[in-house]
């Protein structure tokens, strides 16, 4: 039974999160607080935490402390396949996850946590390939021959089409050309504006779109390694 999610509640919070990774302390204690519209940016340099904060607010990487929110309702109370399919991580380096590009966009509907949800038509497939500035893109096409900026853009139409409560996107402007990363940077700013929320690391310029509050850098002295 889906959880029922307060309207009064931030869209995703953190409360004193503390993550360790291989023995080590990354994340120390910190709060985090991102309402429906906003986007937070982890602008930090490498080797500070910030792909072990998406991983800890994907719960993919347990927590030594603290908890995490979705509107209000805590982990304990959401089960990890339900939370990752509303709180849902494109991850750096990019992933295909199937053969061809329309199987990888429809991944996610394939999942559980997806069946009582409308597979999104062709056409809906092509305009968000478009958006993102792959309209060349044949969705018959096999995914492994895309280079790493279209494979990062796919995992980015993949994320929106699953339309999730929070996007979590690791280096969404990676080896893209300026044209390519605005593209990126208007489409997640349509999501945001559409009610979603967002957190980004990037080593790039901030988006101008309204921002949450979280640490910044994540924490010194850590790393970002899986």
């Amino acid at each position: 039974m889906a959880t029922e999610l307060s309207p009064y509640s931030p869209r995703l919070a953190a409360r004193g999160l503390t993550v360790s990774r291989n023995g080590l302390p990354i994340i120390r204690g910190k709060d985090l607080h991102l309402e429906a519209g906003q986007l937070i940016w982890l602008g930090a340099p490498s080797g500070t935490g910030k792909t072990t904060l998406l991983l800890a607010l994907a719960r993919l990487l347990p927590r030594d402390g603290g908890e995490l929110y979705l509107e209000g309702i805590p982990t304990g109370q959401i089960p990890a396949p339900e939370w990752r399919a509303r709180v849902l991580l494109a991850p750096h380096p990019p992933l295909a996850l199937a053969e061809t590009v329309e199987a990888a966009l429809l991944v996610p509907h394939r999942l559980h946590q997806r069946r009582g949800q409308l597979t999104p038509e062709r056409t809906e497939l092509l305009s968000e390939l478009t958006a993102l500035g792959l309209g060349e893109v044949d969705l018959g096409q096999p995914a492994r021959r895309l280079s790493q900026g279209q494979l990062g853009r796919l995992a980015l139409a993949r994320a929106l089409l699953a339309r999730p409560a929070v996007l979590l996107l690791d280096e969404p402007t990676a080896n893209l050309d300026p044209d390519a990363a605005a593209r990126v940077e208007q489409r997640v700013a349509a999501y945001c504006a559409d009610g979603g929320a967002a957190v980004v690391a990037s080593h790039g310029t901030p988006w101008k779109i309204p921002a949450g509050t979280a640490p910044a850098p994540p924490t010194a002295g850590g790393g970002d390694a899986p």
